[in-house]
């Protein structure tokens, strides 16, 4: 039987050695133990820490393995610190430069199926465009629903002249798809309300069993944060380990640790976010029992979860 070959494109897709979004590279790597090739094409930008995979790259892309799945970082002249105008600059020169990547490697070998991530749509459409190119199965990712997301956290109208463009967009590329892949029964809910007959797939993000061992664990004991929990005198060490920003309720968080000042609770915070340094900074202003730590490996997450007390 003829080996299958999948191409994953998604701007912000991490290997396991780095924090970031290693979604890609677990269902990849389970994937090539049935026998299928997989590659995921990503920004050689990082999104999580502003900074290069490969500084020096000097090439319009760089291929690495990581336990069978290839990752090919396609480099970008274009960066930014922030959401502003330079990251959707950053957006479109990834979604002209990743189709230059895929034309030649599209020279060597044709994939049979292409999955299209958002975060963003331009993922889905440069996906689009090569299945169409290579003859290949288009199916779309769904992480994030727009334009929802822009209604339910900013606010902003149904009727709004974005809103509106956002959701034919997001309705054409449904229907675009041969099938749909979701990361939540709320999301397939959704889709399924515009298309009911559309093939669905809820696909949750993976957890990796062999790295909950004690023999994992140990590898990481010099880890900061790690260092600081084992260090702290409080009965109670709470921590919380993602993105540091509004969409993700961290205010509730925040408050818990006002409320809880002068108690034996500790916050240790492990992430990212436009309003990490806000935090960290009120935090040390306020004199709140919580301490701030830049994003870990992935790999060591499961080391930090098995430090807790408890998890927020």
């Amino acid at each position: 039987m003829p080996t299958k070959r999948l191409w994953i494109i998604n701007q912000y897709a991490t290997p396991p050695n780095l924090p970031g979004i290693t979604r890609h590279y677990s269902l990849g790597k389970h994937l090539v133990s049935r026998g299928w090739e997989v590659t995921v094409f990503t920004s050689n930008f990082r999104h999580e820490t502003k900074e290069y995979f490969f500084p020096r790259l000097d090439r319009p892309s760089y291929m690495e393995v990581y336990d069978g799945v290839k990752f090919v970082f396609v480099n970008q002249k274009i960066t930014y610190n922030s959401n502003s105008l330079d990251r959707i600059r950053n957006i479109l020169e990834f979604g002209r430069r990743v189709r230059e990547v895929l034309k030649q490697e599209g020279l060597r070998q044709r994939p049979d199926m292409l999955l299209g991530s958002s975060f963003h749509f331009l993922n889905a459409e440069v996906a689009f465009w090569a299945a169409q190119r290579f003859q290949a199965v288009p199916v779309l990712e769904v992480r994030d629903l727009w334009p929802e997301a822009l209604v339910y956290l900013r606010g902003l109208s149904e009727r709004h002249p974005v809103v509106q463009l956002l959701a034919a967009w997001s309705r054409r590329l449904y229907r675009q798809g041969k099938g749909v892949v979701v990361l939540s029964r709320a999301i397939e809910k959704k889709i399924q309300s515009y298309f009911p007959n559309k093939p669905t797939l809820f696909l949750p993000n993976p957890v990796d069993l062999d790295l909950f061992s004690a023999e994992s664990f140990r590898e990481w004991d010099d880890l900061e944060p790690i260092k600081a929990m084992r260090k702290s005198a409080m009965q109670t060490r709470l921590l919380y380990i993602g993105t540091v920003g509004e969409a993700n309720a961290f205010d509730t968080i925040w408050e818990a640790a006002r409320q809880l000042k002068g108690e034996k609770v500790a916050f240790f915070v492990v992430g990212h976010g436009e309003k990490f340094e806000t935090y960290k900074k009120r935090a040390e202003e306020e004199g709140l029992n919580m301490q701030f730590f830049r994003p870990v490996p992935k790999r060591a997450v499961p080391a930090l979860l098995n430090e807790a007390d408890g998890l927020v």
